[in-house]
């Protein structure tokens, strides 16, 4: 079974698990990179595992402080994400970031912020792709750590 986590959003990311939890792709996330990732798995031959797949998407929810027109894009991408998926009949399911984060974050440091226990947990789970992480300027992309824990989650909670 293959596993995909998407972190909607201007700076979200797409990455996708094999069943033993290793990372396969990992990318930032454009409406055209999740449809060329499908797309890719039917090319390689992965058709009957697509069929199989599970994909979890982080819940589109407001923020404090999100502008009208800002929440509205951001609505609007989460719906193309939801469209591409059921274009393509991959069952998904939504996840709430308080879910995923509970489940992913234990072990890490409470008192550090969101973004730096996300790295936290990611450097834990994924050891062996820190590069994977990692933007063209050597920063850390949140968006593809998030995608990575949010398809890890799907992967262990999916049966």
């Amino acid at each position: 079974m293959i596993h995909l986590g998407i972190d909607p959003g201007k700076k979200g990311g797409i990455a996708g698990l094999d069943d033993n939890g290793e990372l396969y792709h990992c990318s930032p996330y454009t409406p055209m990179a999740l449809k060329q990732a499908i797309v890719n798995l039917h090319i390689n031959d992965f058709s009957p595992a697509l069929k199989q797949s599970h994909i979890s998407i982080e819940k589109a929810q407001a923020f404090p402080g999100q502008g009208v027109s800002g929440m509205f894009n951001y609505g609007k991408g989460c719906g193309i994400i939801e469209g591409i998926v059921i274009a393509f009949a991959v069952p998904y399911e939504l996840v709430n970031p308080r879910v995923w984060q509970k489940v992913m974050f234990a072990g890490t440091d409470s008192k550090l912020k969101t973004k730096a226990r996300a790295w936290q947990a990611c450097q834990r789970i994924f050891p062996n792709y820190y590069h994977s992480f990692m933007t063209a300027r050597g920063n850390v992309h949140d968006g593809m750590v998030d995608a990575a824990l949010i398809a890890e989650f799907g992967r262990r909670t999916s049966s």
